[in-house]
């Protein structure tokens, strides 16, 4: 008979203790938060540029860059109580990358003869750009609950 008593006081303890919530406290838990952001950028320059006077001039440079980049952003909420009474968890956040390549380059040539009594004069100049970033997030919320003492749905 005292067993059963003592079963009796310990489950209505239980359920008191699971709706029962702390005076200005919404969870007892622990949360998480994990922001990591990884990239960096690489540039590459490299050219020369050469000139005769005003007669001639001669041109080649490359201008050439890598971006990349990693980025994990997650929190995570565990504890209890969640809302009204019981045991919940939270997850939230994205995981993604980058990477963007680009390139600029110019190449030419030019003379003008009328110094030298030609009357010629050309130049050609070659520009090329290319530039192009590719990327992906994904993102996660997950909310687990285990809400026993009430019939309050969980959203």
């Amino acid at each position: 008979m005292k067993r059963t008593r003592v079963l009796t006081y310990l489950t209505a303890f239980v359920i008191v203790l699971c709706l029962a919530t702390p005076a200005g406290a919404s969870l007892i838990g622990l949360s998480v938060p994990t922001n990591i952001n990884l990239g960096n950028t690489i540039n590459v320059d490299a050219g020369k540029s050469i000139g005769v006077g005003n007669t001639a001039f001669g041109v080649g440079t490359l201008d050439a860059g890598v971006t990349w980049g990693v980025n994990c952003n997650l929190d995570t909420l565990a504890g209890y109580p969640y809302d009204y009474g019981g045991v919940g968890a939270v997850t939230q956040g994205g995981i993604g990358y980058n990477l963007g390549l680009s390139l600029d380059s110019t190449s030419g040539g030019g003379f003008n003869g009328a110094g030298y009594g030609i009357p010629e004069t050309e130049q050609g100049i070659t520009n090329t750009q290319y530039a192009q970033q590719w990327s992906n997030e994904a993102n996660m919320d997950s909310t687990q609950a285990v809400l026993p003492f009430t019939s309050f749905p969980v959203m």
